[in-house]
């Protein structure tokens, strides 16, 4: 297939690597995932590197702004193991690197925009050892160690400055020396104004968004699965290996019609970290102090996630860090020596990680003709071997046969010739490439973490958003999950589906929910928060949800206490301008006795839109196990109420799209903290307010209905406790997208009927007495892994 000849954009949709072949992926459905909080880190993918942390590239993630379709997103993280507790000389970005987020906008593998970090130290006070004299102010008072950030744009058009020397956030330390650190934070978000463009830029620490068991590096073992794959012996449970540290990242948002460049949609994203190629240190005589000269260097570079850390071997890691792009394909034609040329193609097309499937675990390589568990390959001609990893690290992808993704609008199939994310004429190099036209009604209506595996046209390998699962997306793509798309002349080779629920690490989120608005990233974690785990006594996390799944369960009561148990949409805070309480009944919550709620929401999917302005109160039924609805007047006030109340500002709402509650743990906390609670009781949320909000209802859309959410903790619980837990079968993972995740879809017709009880006599939403019925389509989420 001749790459340049570019089937158009499929409306634009060409789902991305499209990576994983067969709606099988679909099939990942959520439950039960036990987790435990563990101390350790990675990113340390080269030798060198590894030993200068402070340019040590993390992760590139590069995607659509969620607030702003118009918009693009660049995150580049350094400085893996940033412990919250780090003082007193707390975490800053490092003396003399540069930090750099580099895109290609037409397929040449040179960067044709560069956003360049720079910092410096501006101590107050040398004479005291403190990070700061008292707590610290959004102009810098009481800061002694302050940081001074730099950033600016390179391009055809030149050099400029967007922000110049800018106080850089402190980091988070605790309640005393950053309180309300939320409102902190927030002043050390810039916005520049260039050209009439708006562009956004965070440069501080956050939590690290990777996730991964790095136990995988124990001969490639998947904790949770059954040997030989897990372990026969000692923990064969999955840690998040990664949980409970900081990084410092760059994260920009600016229009994408100032990045591309005529009608190429595709853009290449890689970043990197540079340091002055000559470092004195000067002694006793020089008090100590280090002097940075010379040019640039480049010691640090990552774009596709895990590339250097287990696609290269040891002889290339160092080298790989040091090179640009453009200089990828020299070496992998041979322009470097046929030795390097060697290595470096069998490492892309015959990886080594799906020799070890294959060696361990008896996994079938695509195009292993001799069966010896290694892919054939021609040195010297590109892409012989395993065309589908050539295509996802080197070129971006065209598809080699049809593929059906998931989108607003329904199932659409790609054909064969499809042009995902390949730029015309593209130079391979290894990069993120993100095609920036499949956006909006192009994704799948819910976001999911395996991206394309998941149906999603929107996720990794098309970009890379914080929520994608990268580790299992690669492991499946090893083992052919995107051979049959991408390649498939080995006619004989055929993915097992099975494999899908095997190559897992069994961690499917980050350990803090991410922000839905600019910077994305999930707060860093607090010095005063961050508890180091007693692996003598594990801090086992869990999560649960549980659906409306009765016309009974959710009730709205008028002010005269009339109750309507049937109608297709819940009215929240007035009803015709006439106050109302709506009650929703959760029925087996399986949160056991003695657990600790750290978070807890409702989810509510919008029947209508309304941006009206409504405030919410909500609350509890302080009961240990709470009675069904009736038509008995006044059934849902006559409720004893919880002390516990949580206050909403409801934002505007967009008709069928999903919203979230506020954290509603101390509300759950004192439910099920009372003394007759037990696992799979039923328990009662009232909302109860001013202004209107429609949501749908169980009778109105029952896959629509209201969802409650939980995670808990049960550390300190007794024994008998902790073996309830255990035995739940209500558990979702704690694979969440601030704060839950969905995976796949469900194209629900509706037929519902508003019935609004009133004294006997139906009214409907229209006028008094009459019964209004209202048919479609609705796209509704399944609440999956």
């Amino acid at each position: 297939m001749n790459p340049n000849d570019r089937k158009p954009f499929l409306t634009h949709v060409m789902l991305a690597l499209c990576l994983v072949m067969t709606p099988v992926l679909l099939m990942i459905a959520a439950l039960t995932v036990q987790r435990e909080r563990a101390e350790a880190s990675s990113h340390r993918e080269a030798p060198l590197i590894s030993q200068d942390p402070f340019a040590d590239n993390t992760d590139t993630y590069v995607f659509i702004s969620p607030t702003n379709p118009d918009n693009l997103v660049l995150v580049a993280s350094w400085i893996p193991f940033e412990g919250p507790e780090g003082g007193p000389n707390y975490f800053e970005w490092g003396n003399g690197v540069l930090y750099n987020i580099n895109v290609d906008n037409n397929g040449d593998a040179v960067a044709d925009y560069t956003y360049t970090l720079s910092s410096q130290v501006d101590v107050q006070n040398p004479l005291t050892f403190l990070y700061n004299v008292g707590p610290i102010g959004a102009d810098g008072s009481n800061w002694n160690r302050q940081q001074r950030i730099t950033v600016t744009e390179k391009s055809a058009q030149g050099a400029k400055t967007l922000l110049d020397n800018a106080l850089a956030p402190p980091v988070n330390i605790g309640s005393k020396s950053t309180p309300n650190y939320d409102d902190l934070e927030d002043n050390f978000i810039y916005t520049v104004n260039d050209n009439g463009d708006q562009i956004k830029i965070y440069a501080g620490q956050t939590d690290d968004a990777f996730w991964v068991d790095l136990q995988v590096f124990d001969l490639l073992t998947l904790r949770g699965q059954q040997p030989p794959i897990g372990y026969s012996t000692g923990n064969n449970t999955p840690v998040d290996s990664v949980a409970g540290f900081n990084n410092h990242s760059l994260v920009i948002e600016l229009p994408i019609s100032r990045l591309t460049q005529g009608n190429e949609p595709v853009l290449g994203v890689w970043a990197t970290a540079e340091r002055p190629s000559t470092r004195v240190l000067n002694g006793p005589s020089g008090l100590g102090t280090l002097d940075n000269s010379g040019d640039p260097v480049q010691v640090s570079r990552l774009g596709m996630p895990l590339v250097n850390e287990v696609v290269l071997p040891l002889a290339l890691k160092d080298a790989f860090n040091s090179i640009a792009p453009s200089t990828d394909a020299v070496l992998y034609t041979g322009g470097a020596g046929a030795t390097i040329q060697s290595i470096l193609q069998k490492s892309v097309e015959d990886p080594e990680i799906g020799r070890l499937l294959c060696g361990l675990y008896g996994v079938p390589l695509p195009g292993d003709l001799d069966k010896d568990c290694s892919t054939e390959v021609t040195v010297g001609t590109p892409r012989s071997g395993r065309g589908d990893i050539f295509d996802i690290f080197l070129t971006g992808m065209v598809l080699a046969s049809d593929f059906t993704v998931q989108t607003k609008n329904g199932p659409a199939t790609l054909p064969a010739g499809t042009n995902v994310n390949q730029p015309a004429n593209v130079t391979p190099a290894e990069m993120i490439r993100i095609n920036t036209a499949i956006k909006g009604d192009l994704c799948s209506p819910m976001p999911s973490r395996l991206g394309v595996l998941g149906g999603d046209a929107c996720g990794f390998p098309n970009g890379r958003r914080l929520t994608d699962d990268v580790v299992e997306i690669e492991l499946l793509a090893v083992a052919g999950a995107a051979y049959g798309v991408l390649d498939g002349r080995d006619s004989d080779f055929t993915f097992n589906p099975a494999l899908i629920d095997i190559l897992t690490d069994g961690i499917d989120g980050n350990d803090r929910p991410f922000r839905h608005d600019f910077p994305y990233m999930a707060q860093a974690q607090s010095g005063q928060e961050h508890i180091h785990t007693n692996p003598t006594a594990p801090n086992m996390m869990q999560s649960t949800a549980s659906m409306i799944a009765d016309d009974d369960d959710d009730a709205e009561e008028r002010g005269n206490g009339t109750m309507k148990l049937g109608s297709h949409d819940l009215d929240f805070g007035e009803d015709h301008h006439t106050e109302q309480t709506v009650g929703l009944r959760f029925t087996n919550v399986e949160i056991p006795a003695g657990a600790t709620i750290t978070k807890a929401y409702v989810q509510l999917v919008a029947e209508d839109s309304d941006d009206d302005e409504t405030m919410l109160h909500i609350y509890g039924e302080a009961t240990d196990d709470a009675a069904r609805f009736s038509k008995e007047r006044h059934n849902l006030s006559q409720r004893t109420p919880t002390n516990a109340q949580v206050a909403w500002s409801v934002p505007a709402w967009q008709r069928h799209e999903k919203y979230w509650t506020p954290d509603l743990s101390s509300v759950l906390q004192e439910i099920v903290g009372r003394s007759g609670w037990v696992a799979g009781n039923d328990l009662v949320i009232l909302f109860k307010g001013t202004g209107d909000r429609e949501a749908w209802s169980y009778d109105g859309a029952p896959e629509a209905a209201p969802l409650l959410y939980v995670e808990y903790s049960t550390t300190g619980m007794t024994a008998a406790n902790a073996d309830a837990m255990n035995q739940a079968t209500n558990i979702v993972s704690s694979s969440v997208l601030a704060p839950v995740q969905f995976d796949s879809t469900k194209l629900v017709p509706f037929t519902g009927t508003d019935e609004d009880d009133l004294d006997g006599s139906d009214t409907g939403a229209s006028a008094p007495g009459e019964e209004t019925t209202q048919a479609g389509t609705l796209y509704l989420p399944l609440v999956t892994e």
